[in-house]
């Protein structure tokens, strides 16, 4: 069963600062980070049982950049909440809650 992704409006906005931050490095990491977040959501909208949690948090790194995806399940509707792309360079301070 292929789950239904939904990005948070704070996913969004990580994403967003993500995108702005690599568009300054280079097109090219730019490219590349789009590509491995779709790799991703393709990979957890098949298998989204990934095997770092918190209660009931899902986290899923991505393999080539510094973020992880946190995110909840909804089994009854098969959907995933991707409440925030983490940036794990950051401060563990700021880790979301």
């Amino acid at each position: 069963m292929v789950y239904k992704i939904i990005l948070s409006p704070k996913a969004i906005l990580d994403i967003e600062d993500a995108f702005e931050y690599y568009a300054f490095r280079s097109l090219q990491a730019l490219k590349n980070l789009d590509k491995e977040l779709e790799t991703a959501y393709n990979a957890i909208r098949i298998n989204p049982h990934y095997k770092i949690k918190y209660k009931n948090i899902v986290g899923f790194p991505l393999k080539r950049f510094p973020y992880l995806l946190l995110y909840t399940l909804d089994e009854s509707d098969k959907t995933v909440l991707i409440y925030s792309v983490f940036n794990t360079y950051l401060n563990p301070a700021k880790y979301p809650k």
